[in-house]
């Protein structure tokens, strides 16, 4: 229910919002430059998208054929895919979030809380599978509901990774 009420909220917000902009901007541009100006910012983002977009599938080809995880290749490419529809929709605000999505810095900057949030809802193996070994944190001892959570020096468990007859890997210690 909360994602559909967050939908709803940024279906009324995000309109008003490109509205506002378009009657700010036009009030102090022209109609005319105003709508030129929306032309040029969605023909940048459709030249942006093919780029990046392509850059990002030559990206996800290598890591997929050399056998890494394709977890951070797949956000990108995704991230991409969304900028590129945000710079093809009317609009200043969205050319805005667009750019964010598409150019190479500050999408690094987005990357990782996309990864966040994709790695919370999937389990931990899918997790391992998709963006590669994660750091975790242990606890030691029993868990104790009012007392703070107790860090020692990690130890370091060797082991090696093998490929079980259905193409799974799985770890030995």
């Amino acid at each position: 229910m909360r994602v559909l009420g967050l939908l709803v909220a940024a279906l009324i917000v995000i309109p008003t919002v490109e509205i506002a902009v378009l009657i700010a901007v036009g009030q102090q541009i022209g109609v005319a430059a105003t709508i030129a100006l929306m032309l040029a910012t969605s023909a940048l983002g459709a030249l942006l998208l093919r780029r990046e977009g392509t850059r990002a599938m030559q990206r996800f080809t290598e890591t997929f054929s050399t056998g890494r995880p394709p977890g951070r290749d797949v956000t990108d490419g995704l991230l991409v895919l969304a900028g590129g529809i945000f710079m093809l929709v009317p609009g200043f605000a969205s050319d805005v979030i667009g750019l964010v999505l598409l150019a190479p810095p500050t999408r690094a900057l987005v990357r990782p809380l996309v990864i966040r949030a994709v790695t919370r809802r999937i389990s931990g193996a899918v997790a391992n599978d998709m963006f590669g070994p994660r750091r975790v944190r242990v606890y030691y001892g029993a868990p104790d509901p009012g007392a703070a959570p107790q860090f020692h020096t990690p130890r370091v468990i060797e082991g090696e990774v093998i490929t079980d007859f259905g193409g799974n890997p799985t770890t030995n210690s």
